[in-house]
């Protein structure tokens, strides 16, 4: 019986040893993308993306500087998640003064003193409430921009209501640490749980924060 078991377990070994060994030896046939072909498309993705969804929209009163949606359910809106991926890929582009531009027009025309409301409308008014993506996206773009004045590759900026990259960065995050994010909006954990248990006579917490919200879901 013990002979068995030892020379199973020599065969497992010699398996494992000879699939790894089989894995490793497959070439590699990923295609490699150079700094300067990448650069390229990166550059060209981002021009069009500029004069296709922000320089048609800056004579505008709404949203001018925002990346806005020409096909959506509503055509023209914008959203906080764009303004996230326009300061992410501005980051790429080493372009600070379109960054500055989105993150501005942002501060101007969708942030509620905690929060980015997640939708612009065509006729200036705002779907209320966060996406938890578009606050994370941002406060990295931030975060990341901060990095790049501490560098020395990009100016010092301070936006016209007074915000700074890494002030602002903490500022988001300090919101976002306080307060439960469901569903697309930011609200205080506790009180919702102290509502809840008024509601309730259960004590399981697992499901105890499901209140309306407005949002992206």
């Amino acid at each position: 019986m013990k002979s068995k078991i030892l020379t199973a377990v020599a065969i497992a070994i010699c398996g494992a040893v000879t699939t790894s060994n089989a894995v490793m030896d497959i070439p590699n046939a990923q295609p490699k993308v150079d700094a300067a072909f990448w650069n390229k498309v990166l550059d060209k993705t981002w021009d069009g993306l500029k004069k296709r969804n922000i320089e048609p929209y800056e004579n505008s009163n709404v949203g001018p500087g925002l990346i806005h949606r020409y096909k959506s359910e509503y055509p023209g809106d914008a959203v906080s998640e764009s303004v996230g991926y326009g300061m992410l890929v501005a980051l790429y582009a080493n372009d600070q003064e379109t960054f500055n531009k989105i993150w501005s027009a942002a501060n101007s025309s969708m942030w509620n003193g905690n929060f980015y409301d997640w939708q612009l409308l065509p006729d200036g008014k705002k779907s209320t409430g966060a996406a938890t993506d578009a606050e994370e996206d941002i406060i990295m773009s931030l975060i990341f921009a901060d990095k790049l004045v501490q560098a020395g590759k990009w100016q010092d900026y301070t936006d016209p209501s007074g915000k700074k990259y890494l002030d602002h960065a903490q500022r988001m995050m300090n919101a976002m640490w306080s307060t439960q994010q469901s569903s697309g909006t930011l609200w205080n954990f506790s009180i919702a749980r102290a509502e809840h248990l008024q509601q309730t006579s259960t004590s399981s917490t697992e499901n105890c924060c499901q209140k309306p919200i407005s949002g992206p879901i």
